[in-house]
């Protein structure tokens, strides 16, 4: 179905776009500009999609679903991880 595959299609440049702020998010070590509700969001969007298109039938999305939640949920641990490192160590947020 096309439908799957631009479905599919929005959600690798959707994780793509998320490997690009991890990429920051290691780089700089700390965490600035993002609110903690956005990631959360996505984290629970990425994971409702995974079982919604498992649900359709829509395998090529599932899959790119699948990407798309692993990367945000990397980018939410290591947003924790960088803050509760500033918070032990006395830094500003």
């Amino acid at each position: 179905m096309w439908q799957d595959a631009v479905n599919a299609s929005l959600e690798i440049v959707g994780g793509a776009m998320v490997c690009a702020s991890i990429r920051r998010l290691v780089r700089d070590k700390r965490v600035r500009g993002i609110h903690p509700s956005h990631v959360a969001y996505s984290v629970a969007s990425g994971i409702w999609f995974v079982y919604y298109y498992a649900h359709l039938d829509q395998l090529l999305s599932f899959w790119c679903a699948l990407a798309y939640a692993a990367a945000v949920s990397t980018w939410a641990v290591l947003m924790v991880a960088y803050c509760a490192r500033e918070l032990a160590c006395g830094t500003e947020l």
